[in-house]
């Protein structure tokens, strides 16, 4: 089963019996086994393989990232309880 506005790369193969839930994105050589459930707002990044009977909840990043080195970081101040 596949949900809708799900983008699959031409080269991924997703099992069969792989459901797929909508608004995920499968790039490039992924695979994706048999009974394995994707969870809504899924990225699974290129090269990327998931076995069979997996379960993803959802919301989830996976795959790997471009290396990158962080500049600055935010903060929020905490007032103080004085």
């Amino acid at each position: 089963m596949i949900g809708r506005a799900v983008e699959i790369a031409k080269s991924a193969r997703v099992h069969p019996e792989a459901k797929i839930s909508s608004f995920v994105v499968i790039e490039e050589d992924v695979k994706i086994g048999a009974g394995s459930n994707i969870g809504p707002y899924t990225v699974i990044k290129k090269g990327t393989k998931i076995g069979s009977n997996v379960k993803i909840e959802g919301h989830v990043l996976l795959g790997k990232q471009p290396k990158f080195s962080v500049l600055s970081t935010a903060r929020k101040e905490i007032p103080s309880l004085r």
